[in-house]
Parts: C-alpha cells; structure tokens; sequence
C-alpha cells in the first residue's frame, strides 16, 4: 500500500464486544527489530480520543502487534516473507481477543473486557492511523478479501481451509457469514473498495493510489 490507506466511518456503533476480521496479506517490505516507527494494518475506532485499538506491525519488529489505549499483546510469529500471502485473522468476545496467523493461534489476551474501539461510531481505516495519515506509519504490502463481521466471534476456517494435497492454509473466495449492521467485504475481486456483500459499507481511498495487481491468495 505504500502511502495509500482506506477509510470509512461507521454511522452508528455495532457490537462493540464480538466481532472478527479477517484478510489476506502479503508484505512488500522486511522491517525487522530496528524498524522506528508502527505500520498500522487495521485502525479503529479513532474519535479523537484514546477510545482506540489497532492491529499493526510495530517497532518491536516482523510480528504482529494488537494495542490498544491501556493494553498491548505482541505476537509471537516471524512474518518476514515478501513473496508469501498469509491469512491474519481477529477475534473479539467481550473478554478474549485473539490473532490467528494460517489458522494458528498467535496470541490470545485476555486482559481486555467490555467494550473495544473498534465498531464504534468512528473512523476506521485500513493501511495507517487516521491521526497519522500522511505519516510513515503506512503499511507496506497488499491485502486482499477483507472482511469484517459484527456481532459474531467466526473460525478462521469460514474464511479458509487446509489444502488436502499440500497441507497449506489457504483462500475461501466466498466465505459465506452473518454480516451484522457494520459488516462488510472489500478487496475481494481486484481493487474493490466498494463493499461487496449486501451491506452497502464502502470505503473511500483516504489517500495514495489504489493499483489492482494479478498476484492474489487465490492466484
């Protein structure tokens, strides 16, 4: 994505204790430990006050890291590959948050409890942090088939199953799911950001370029 991020505000709140998000992504850039600054993969919540959590890859290197405003949870799984796309997905149930990586469970903390910024009647977006967009916390890499359910705690394995040949994790093109009020389904085919389920929730292109690129988990 580069300098290029989406976003969209969600007119009024969800389920604030039980959604899941789940994409497919590939990174274009190593940043190991020495990296100085946090490239934001999926930011929500932001109003203008610290009633936030965003999933990232931070400082601390080539892992995934969940903060929020009180409390942070670093991942345990290397993720350095440029060429290779993987599976993140993230669950939320009122008192366990959970990051699976390719159907493995990375972290799980339950510290948290109540409800999260995320699906607050907010802005979210995807690719930086709006209170940085323009910043170089933008996420290098692509992303494909994000999906987000409200309402619903959802198995990785709606939105992917174990090739019975190779053994690898890979893509469900039509995860079929409950949607919920703020749900939605973008980047499924190309460089959609219009939502392709029968929501309606569509993102805008905050800023960059959008480019649609032949290499996909499906492909």
């Amino acid at each position: 994505m580069a300098n290029t991020y989406l976003s969209r505000t969600f007119g009024s709140a969800g389920n604030r204790q039980s959604w899941t998000w789940s994409a497919w992504i590939k990174k274009t850039k190593v940043y190991n430990s020495t990296s100085s600054s946090d490239r934001e993969v999926w930011f929500g919540g932001y109003s203008g006050n610290n009633d936030t959590d965003w999933l990232e890859f931070g400082n601390q290197g080539d892992v995934f890291y969940f903060t929020t405003n009180a409390i942070g949870n670093t991942g345990n799984r290397l993720m350095r590959d440029p060429h290779g796309w993987f599976h993140a997905h993230v669950t939320y149930d009122g008192s366990n948050l959970k990051f699976y990586h390719n159907n493995e469970l990375d972290f799980n903390n339950t510290q948290l409890s109540g409800n999260r910024g995320i699906n607050q009647a907010a802005v979210h977006t995807i690719g930086t942090m709006p209170k940085n967009a323009g910043t170089s916390r933008f996420f290098d890499g692509v992303m494909s088939h994000v999906h987000f359910c409200d309402g619903s705690v959802l198995a990785p394995s709606v939105f992917g199953e174990t090739d019975a040949t190779t053994g690898e994790w890979k893509i469900k093109t039509n995860p079929s799911f409950t949607l919920g009020t703020n749900g939605f389904s973008i980047l499924k085919d190309g460089n959609t950001i219009t939502d392709q389920s029968s929501n309606s929730n569509n993102f805008t292109l905050g800023g960059g370029t959008l480019t649609k690129t032949e290499d996909s988990p499906s492909n």
